[in-house]
C-alpha cells in the first residue's frame, strides 16, 4: 500500500520533504530523528523513506478511547510501531529493549527527539532522557 495507494496519494496531497535524506543509509541500522510538528509525520515520513522504519510512539496511541482511539490503535500496531511508557524510567525500558532489537536486526528507528509533537509549529529542545 505504501508504494502503490496510500504513498503516492500521501506525495500529492502533502509533498513532504525530508532534509538530511542522504545521511539515511540504504542497508544497516541507523536512528532517524525528525522533528514532531504534525500526527501526520507518522504517516509521511514513511513515506519518504525508501526503507522501513519502526518508530517509538507514546502509548496512548494504543490505548485510546472509543472507535477513534482503536483505529488508532490499530494502524501503529499493524504498522509494527513500539509504544513507550512515558509514566518514568523503568517504565520506559521496555521501549529502549525493542528499539535496540530493530537497530540490531540493521533496521531503521524513527524517535522525535523533543519527546512530543510541537502544537505551535516550533521545533523545541530535544529532551535528554531520565537523569
Amino acid at each position: 500500500m505504501k508504494y502503490v495507494l496510500i504513498g503516492p496519494l500521501l506525495r500529492l496531497l502533502f509533498r513532504p520533504r525530508i532534509e538530511g535524506l542522504e545521511h539515511v543509509p540504504e542497508e544497516g541500522a541507523a536512528i532517524v530523528a525528525g522533528n514532531h510538528l504534525s500526527f501526520s509525520d507518522h504517516f509521511l515520513m514513511p513515506v519518504v523513506l525508501d526503507r522501513r522504519i519502526t518508530f517509538l510512539a507514546k502509548q496512548e496511541y494504543f490505548t485510546g478511547p472509543g472507535l477513534k482511539g482503536r483505529l488508532t490503535a490499530a494502524f501503529f500496531r499493524a504498522a509494527g510501531q513500539i509504544p513507550v511508557d512515558r509514566s518514568g524510567k523503568e517504565a520506559g525500558q521496555a521501549a529502549i529493549r525493542e528499539g535496540l532489537g530493530v537497530l540490531g536486526r540493521g533496521e531503521l528507528l524513527g524517535i522525535y527527539p523533543e519527546g512530543t509533537r510541537s502544537h505551535d509549529g516550533r521545533l523545541y529542545k530535544g529532551k535528554v532522557g531520565w537523569r
